[in-house]
């Protein structure tokens, strides 16, 4: 019985090929952001014991040279710290979220 050799055919191909482009980007330069973020994460965890879930929203504030970064993480344990950093070799400040009462 002889062998019988597969193609994979021009459907697996197209599929391979269109995820290339995500690959490709994977291997480029971080993102703007990239950094600032890493950098959080690692200070969540040394100083709060956060690992961190998800990060809310940010604002980026451009003034001359220096970047400030405000904004609003969660963490997987379900805490919420407002964090900002007016430069970036500065660490950043971390506010834990707690709701008031009126």
């Amino acid at each position: 019985m002889p062998f019988k050799r597969r193609s994979l055919g021009a459907p697996a191909l197209v599929a391979a090929l269109a995820l290339l482009p995500g690959i490709v980007y994977a291997e480029g330069e971080p993102s703007s952001d990239g950094r600032w973020r890493i950098l959080l994460h690692q200070q969540l965890k040394a100083e709060k014991g956060c690992d961190l879930h998800q990060v809310l929203m940010f604002n980026e504030l451009k003034l001359g040279d220096e970047t400030t970064i405000e904004g609003r993480i969660s963490c997987i344990d379900g805490r919420e710290f407002n964090f900002n950093r007016k430069r970036p070799h500065q660490k950043f400040d971390l506010h834990l979220c707690q709701p008031s009462v009126c």
